[in-house]
């Protein structure tokens, strides 16, 4: 007898699953989905702010990686991320570096070099307080948060106990030390 899959939608919001339930599990588009403490969260669709923001970020990926062929394995949109037990968070860019080994061929149990997130209405305390404690202990290196409300990019740079952290405005360029040599203009985003 064939299984079914387990088809998670809007109804689903706040329903307990294990990882490998949510692992497997169809989700019902246009939501996003994340799991807290084993539970599911269900997050609205992005929207033209958000996804334009996304689109700008990964056009200057794309742009760093022909120019440095070899150094960035992959930047995926929507990077799974296992950060923890029951813990799964889907970032808007995770970049993997070719010099990291791979640790699995499962996305979600693999670590990016570097995350990228779009502040969403609502998303603030997920996005500065939430994610930052998960990324900084699952060991991402470096943690950039994109805020079209407050038209500033915070760069979270590991440190040794927390991530060190830098906000950059308008006229800025951000630059990291993960990617030598990527530098993106703030005025770029086009908020």
């Amino acid at each position: 007898m064939l299984e079914t899959k387990l088809r998670l939608g809007l109804k689903d919001q706040g329903r307990l699953l294990t990882d490998e339930e949510f692992a497997q599990a169809a989700c019902d588009a246009p939501y996003r989905y994340e799991r807290v403490e084993g539970r599911l969260v269900v997050m609205s669709p992005s929207g033209k702010t958000h996804l334009g923001l996304v689109w700008a970020v990964v056009k200057e990926i794309s742009i760093y990686d022909a120019a440095h062929p070899g150094m960035i394995e992959m930047a995926a949109t929507e990077a799974w991320i296992r950060t923890g037990e029951g813990q799964d968070r889907m970032a808007d860019i995770g970049v993997y570096l070719t010099e990291d080994e791979p640790q699995s061929d499962q996305q979600y149990e693999r670590i990016p070099r570097v995350v990228f997130e779009v502040v969403s209405r609502g998303s603030e305390e997920r996005d500065y307080i939430l994610k930052r404690g998960e990324y900084f202990d699952l060991g991402v290196a470096e943690y950039v948060i994109v805020d079209p409300f407050r038209k500033v990019v915070t760069v979270l740079s590991r440190g040794e106990h927390d991530y060190l952290d830098r906000e950059l405005g308008e006229g800025d360029v951000y630059t990291s030390d993960q990617l030598p040599g990527f530098e993106l203009p703030i005025a770029n985003l086009g908020w």
